[in-house]
């Protein structure tokens, strides 16, 4: 036999268990600290405000581009524009507060949402009037319009009634129209 195979007698020997562990004094509890979550705030006029503006400034650039450039008559953009400006109201003040009197609450956020409008045109008038490019303002305005919707419809509050699956096609198609829209919108005023 060769040296290889033999077994030397320490390899053998079984291995001994490990130590006993002692567990030392138990440790003391926490107290339950009181936790208060408030999730989103909830701001019933900024929100509100937001979202409209956000619509406002969205229709306005992008119609007004199609009256521009696609020769859309001025009636047809201005009737859209309110219809967009009415259905941002309804979307953020109607189905998220309780209306069932009508309040100057309710019609605040679109005083609000007015006057933003109105300061982003000044502001508008002066980048235009500053720089020269008048064309390159709706490209600084329609992102602008698209934050203040994100932000506004973020902090306008839930819903009061869940949202149903109708509903929510509804809400996505709309989305899905205004991308498109934006888009077109985006390469014409690329075009000019």
């Amino acid at each position: 036999m060769s040296e290889s195979n033999t077994v030397t007698p320490e390899l053998e020997a079984p291995i001994p268990p490990p130590p006993p562990i002692e567990a030392g004094p138990p440790l003391p509890q926490a107290a339950a600290l009181p936790v208060e979550f408030a999730g989103r705030r909830v701001r019933p006029l900024l929100g509100p405000s937001l979202w409209i503006f956000g619509m406002l400034l969205w229709a306005q650039v992008v119609f007004g581009t199609f009256v521009v450039d696609k020769d859309m008559p001025e009636p047809y953009a201005l009737l859209a524009v309110l219809l967009v400006v009415v259905l941002g109201w309804v979307l953020s003040v109607l189905q998220r507060q309780d209306t069932r009197r009508l309040a100057f609450r309710h019609v605040a956020p679109l005083i609000v949402a007015l006057s933003f409008w109105a300061g982003a045109m000044l502001f508008a008038l002066l980048v235009a009037a500053g720089t020269g490019a008048g064309e390159g303002v709706g490209f600084l305005l329609v992102p602008l319009g698209i934050i203040a919707l994100i932000l506004g419809r973020r902090s306008a509050g839930p819903l009061r009634q869940p949202a149903t699956v109708v509903r929510k096609a509804l809400i996505a198609l709309i989305w899905l129209m205004a991308i498109l829209t934006t888009f077109v919108a985006a390469v014409m005023l690329g075009d000019m």
